[in-house]
Formats: C-alpha cells, structure tokens, sequence
C-alpha cells in the first residue's frame, strides 16, 4: 500500500508540473531535458554530481556569466546541472553546467587547523576540501592577505563550508560575498552579511536598482570593493534557483533555515516533506539547522517536495562520553580508543545541549562530523545532539575506511576485527551479503558503519554488525 500513495503522489507531482510549467516565471518548463542536480564535482570522466555520471559532450559551461569550456571545471566546485538523469540514478547528459563561487576576497584569522576568515565570514575546511594553486594543499598554505575565491556552501550566518578554495593573483580587488541579510539600515544604507558590513550608497545614487525583496533575510551575492572596514557594493543580486519547476532535481547542502521539519530551506530552496518521504541515515527529527544532507524529487513551483532525504555528514556516532576538555572544547568516547571529537563556534547543539558546557561525562551523545585532514582520529564535530543523560549500550560508528584487510577494518583510528562476525553481519546494500562479497567490495574511501554493544563495567565494545550502501 505504501508503494501505491508514492506512485498515486508522483502522479500529482507530475501533473503540477505540467500545469505550472507554461505559466511560471523563470522556470525551465515541464517537457524533457528538466532535471537539476546541485552539489559538488566530486570526479571526472565526464563529471560526476551526486553521485551522478553525466555526459558533458555537448553541455554549455557558465562561468558565474562567463561562457567557459569543460577544461575549466575543476574537483569541489560546487555546479547546476540542467539536463537530463536516466531512471536509473546514476547517469545523465548535462544540457548546461553553471558554476558559481560563494565567496571571494583576502584570507585572515587562519589558525592552522580548520578555519579562516574571509570578508567577515568564517569558512570551514574538512577532509573533503580541495586546493588549487597552493604547493601543499593545506589550510597552512594558506597566508594573512591572500586572495582566495571559495566553492562551498552558506551553511549559518557568516559560516561557510568550503569544498574549494583557489589562490588567485594579488591584483584581484573586485570581491564577492553570499549570505543573508541582516541589520539592514536604509537611513545609512548599510546592511551585514555575517560580520562584514555592506554599504550600498553608491548603487543607490547611481540610480542602480535593488533586488526584488531587498530587506533583512533576503540571501543575496554582493559585489564589489573593499576598504578595510566595509565592502562598498557595486552590484546586489538576489540569490535564487533560477527555475522553478523540474521532473527531477537533487540537491545537497545545508539546512539554512527552518519552519518546521517539514518546511525548511537548503541553498536558499525551498523543501518540503510529508508522510511517504524516505530518509537514509537519520530520520525527520534528525532535520535541523546546520545538518548537511541531499534531496531528491520533483521541483514545483519553486519548492522541492522531498521524495528521498538523505544525511551526508562522512562521520556519525552515537556513543558515551568518557572524558571532556573543556579548555579545548573536545571529548572522548568510551570504548572508542583514540578518537577523540572536536567542536567550536560551527558546532550546532540539540536535544537538550545548547552548549559544550552542557555535556556532562557517561551522557550518551549522537555526534555528526568529518575528520581532520590530518588526523583521521580526530572528528570536527557539526552537530552534537543528547540521546540520553545516562550511558546506553548500543554504540555505532560511522567513517571511511582507510585500511581493509579480512578479517580487520579501520576507520577512524579505530582497527575492528571482524573473525567473530557471522555471514549474516556483513550488510550490503541491493546486494549478495556476507564475509567474502564485503570484503570484495568495500575498498579504502567507502564509508561504513559498525554496532556493537558496550560493556560499562570493562568500557570496552563488542563489535556485531557491519554495513556499507553501496
């Protein structure tokens, strides 16, 4: 029955489309070649977006209003694909790729671990951050002043997660900054966009238009110069999907702002859910501001009815706390040897913790994160979230595997060795199960997920069960 109401809504989805589709404005129509895929060049051959292999042979490449060539696409930009994704999932042909920078202007405040500043915006490296033109490709390359222009995602106020970040030339004065609008002052004509001020005067003498909506908590990219103490804008414009209906569209980023569970935004989109949206990795009440996951379904109207949810952070744990530093802001977890979990002012709270000073030594925490670059035992943690006050025995670990040999896995520092596990403990998904076809399968870069069972009186785990959704 669950299969029927899908299929009955995706009829109405459909048929909305088609209604909407001669009578919106902006939007790409309802007829062929209409899906959207948003997210990060993760590989190339042609590129793949999503986990989507698209066919780039004939696609039209649009340099943020330069026409480009495939040669310019590089790994971590973050693109809009318009084209065409077969029912299969995972190919497509690109009719159009658009790729635009979240960010560009000089590097400041860098401390040499996973942060810098930008024009007044804190931007966020993890493992998965690519560098172009830096000899080491490290967040240490990274000099006071240089001019760097960042892919990535608007992920709070004045908070960027970069996927890319290219050392441009000294010579660069012309910058650009994405976010949302706040202390917005028409008497002086000033406004903030995280903690840089925008001041808008010349646009408005010169008798330049103001987008449409232009007030606080419009999500806006600003050109323009900078002069120390405020960007001194040359051109506002309202940042926004530019279509309004697809059969298809995928998209990734971070939960920006909230409604509700069912009504919230990701890359300035609307999304909205219902009953029969599916979830893989969390659950509607895992739905929350900052969390980082992908979408699937169709897009009507300018809001994207969530079919498929799925939560993208490389590492979560749920887990006991051994030990708290609150003088670093970390934390250990019992049984998890090394690991240990870092947070700072990205970190986002839930579930009765508002703060690292909330959490208190045997709390049982569900932890979403990425591991340092440099440290796969370290985890820079993006979400914390109270389970329960006191310890519970079920421990899961999820992370990428970084060394596989049967019997033993490690992720995460940790080495799991698997001699106990029975056939049955062995998940794959849409697949044959079992010891030998796991281990032929999974290669170093996957991400996995053990459980196991906690002995408090020990503080060591019992693994059980592993899984990888391939």
């Amino acid at each position: 029955m669950p299969h029927l109401f899908k299929f009955m809504r995706y009829l109405f989805y459909v048929n909305l489309v088609f209604l909407f589709a001669c009578s919106s404005s902006g939007g790409e129509g309802g007829t062929g070649n209409n899906d959207i895929s948003v997210g990060t060049i993760t590989e190339f051959g042609s590129i793949y977006v999503n986990g989507i292999k698209f066919d780039t042979t004939s696609s039209i490449i649009d340099l943020d209003g330069t026409a480009g060539t495939n040669s310019d696409l590089r790994l971590g930009m973050v693109v809009t694909v318009k084209g065409d994704i077969e029912q299969n999932g995972l190919t497509g042909t690109a009719n159009k790729i658009l790729v635009k920078e979240v960010l560009k202007g000089p590097a400041s405040n860098n401390n040499g671990l996973n942060t810098f500043d930008v024009l007044g915006q804190t931007i966020q490296v993890t493992g998965a951050t690519k560098f172009n033109n830096f000899p080491n490709s490290k967040i240490t390359d990274i000099n006071e002043g240089d001019i760097v222009e960042i892919s990535g995602y608007v992920r709070g106020d004045g908070i960027i997660s970069a996927t890319r970040i290219e050392l441009l030339d000294t010579t660069e004065t012309e910058f650009k900054v994405t976010g949302t609008i706040k202390n917005l002052s028409r008497q002086n004509m000033t406004f903030e966009l995280g903690n840089l001020q925008v001041n808008y005067s010349e646009l408005v003498n010169n008798d330049n238009e103001l987008p449409t909506g232009f007030d606080n908590g419009l999500f806006v990219e600003v050109q323009g110069r900078y002069n120390a103490t405020s960007l001194v804008a040359d051109e506002i414009e309202r940042e926004e999907l530019d279509a309004d209906n697809a059969d298809e569209m995928e998209l990734e980023g971070y939960v920006t702002s909230m409604t509700s569970a069912n009504n919230f935004r990701v890359n300035n989109v609307a999304v909205q859910t219902d009953a029969n949206t599916e979830f893989d990795g969390g659950t509607l009440a895992d739905i929350a501001m900052g969390i980082f996951i992908e979408i699937k379904g169709p897009l009507v109207k300018g809001i994207l009815l969530a079919n498929e949810i799925e939560f993208e952070d490389i590492v979560k744990i749920e887990a006991v706390v051994e030990s708290l530093n609150p003088a670093s802001g970390s934390l250990t977890l019992l049984g998890l040897g090394d690991i240990t979990v870092v947070t700072n002012a990205l970190t986002d709270y839930d579930d009765g913790i508002n703060a690292f000073s909330d959490i208190s030594e045997n709390n049982t925490l569900k932890i979403h994160g990425n591991p340092d670059r440099t440290n796969t035992a370290t985890v820079l943690a993006t979400k914390i979230s109270l389970e329960n006050e006191t310890p519970e025995s079920e421990v899961s670990v999820q992370g990428t595997v970084t060394a596989i040999s049967d019997p033993n896995i490690s992720i995460l520092g940790l080495e799991i060795d698997t001699s106990s596990f029975s056939d049955d403990d062995f998940e794959l998904e849409n697949d044959i199960n079992g010891r030998s076809n796991f281990f032929a399968t999974v290669n170093t870069g996957d991400i996995i997920e053990f459980e196991g069972d906690l002995n408090l009186n020990s503080a060591t785990i019992i693994w059980s069960e592993v899984s990888f959704e391939n």
